[in-house]
């Protein structure tokens, strides 16, 4: 395997916690005979230090040249986010680079090795077959891309947070958990939070057919 990776290290603890990674990934390499090749970029407050915009288009322009993205981490102290450099720097980066690429789907895998059981708070005692689970989140919708409103209403304060998807959206997530299901324990729980009552009957039918049970 021959790969091009993008790294983007960012802020804080990203150039350490990349620095790991990459070494992480040199080993795997070795031992697979891959080869991975680097290209390094900006984005959060370095980038803005250089271009001052949290993700530039030079940026985005090395990720597209790329077969992966490693993503570090990015933002500044929270006394200081008053500074244009730190201001709204996650989600000029995380939010810009996922609808640039349309990053849909996020994968959070939750085991518990056998080496690592005593330094766990899951315990054998409460999980004594273990624990093996994914979660898959949708990243484009929800509150994140949605209207946010701050202000007065009946002279209390008030604010409101407008979580919105389309079909194409959850069809895709929808997809891909199934598909993932299919290979590991064919069983699969869809987890929402739909106010809207139209929506909502449509969220049950989802959750429905997707209680744990098997998905064939």
């Amino acid at each position: 395997m021959d790969k091009n990776i993008a790294i983007l290290a960012g802020d804080g603890i990203g150039p350490e916690v990349m620095q790991s990674a990459v070494a992480v990934l040199d080993a795997v390499a070795l031992k697979f005979k891959h080869k991975f090749n680097y290209t390094e970029a900006f984005v959060g407050g370095a980038a803005y230090d250089k271009y001052s915009e949290h993700l530039p288009q030079v940026t985005i322009d090395i990720c597209n040249k790329n077969d992966a993205v490693l993503f570090g981490s990015v933002g500044g102290p929270i006394t200081d986010q008053s500074n244009p450099k730190w201001k709204n720097c996650e989600t000029n980066s995380i939010l810009a680079i996922r609808k640039a690429f349309n990053f849909n789907i996020n994968l959070r895998k939750a085991t518990i090795y056998s080496e690592l059981v005593d330094l766990s708070p899951l315990k054998n005692t409460l999980l004594p077959n273990g624990l093996d689970v994914v979660i898959f989140r949708e990243l484009l919708g929800d509150i994140y891309f949605g209207e946010h409103f701050l202000g007065e209403k009946d002279g209390l304060r008030f604010a409101s947070d407008v979580a919105e998807y389309n079909e194409e959206q959850i069809k895709s997530i929808a997809k891909y958990a199934f598909n993932v299901a299919r290979i590991r324990k064919q069983k699969l729980i869809s987890v929402d939070k739909v106010m809207a009552s139209d929506c909502s009957r449509s969220s049950k039918r989802l959750s429905r057919c997707c209680l744990p049970r098997h998905v064939g």
